[in-house]
């Protein structure tokens, strides 16, 4: 039996990118103290998976649910995707698969819907990481 190895690593981006005076017009500050979070950060970009028109603060718990949940899925499986182009293996070769979202829940968890969507191995060990915030992707490495 092999030691364990990452392969490839690989990210994804969703496909808009809001600049810091964008992300301050939409979130609609005016007090100084939570403009500075926004202008001082020293943040040109965040990639953010919500639409560049129409987007509105207000969406119910379900419209976010099910955002993150169509997003996370989306980019997950490009990343996993482009991990196995690098590494020049099919996703039949993956035999550990460890998912670490930051900000939200999903039931079934996203390690489940990427599993299923790609069609990855029955004997697939998996693991999710949640609830450690930002960090969630050192502790998975862990």
């Amino acid at each position: 039996m092999n030691a364990p190895r990452i392969l490839a690593v690989a990210t994804a981006n969703p496909s808009q990118a809001f600049t810091q005076y964008e992300m301050l017009a939409l979130a609609g500050y005016a007090d100084s103290r939570r403009r500075g979070f926004f202008l001082n950060s020293g943040i040109e970009q965040r990639y953010l998976a919500i639409p560049r028109i129409g987007f509105s603060l207000d969406e119910t718990i379900n419209q976010l649910q099910m955002r993150c949940r169509s997003a996370s899925v989306e980019l997950g499986v490009s990343a996993l995707r482009r991990a196995c182009d690098q590494a020049g293996l099919n996703t039949s070769a993956i035999d550990f698969l460890a998912t670490t979202p930051c900000t939200w829940r999903l039931c079934p968890s996203l390690d489940t819907l990427i599993a299923r969507e790609i069609k990855l191995r029955s004997d697939l060990q998996r693991v999710h990481v949640g609830d450690t915030g930002c960090a969630s992707a050192m502790v998975a490495l862990q």
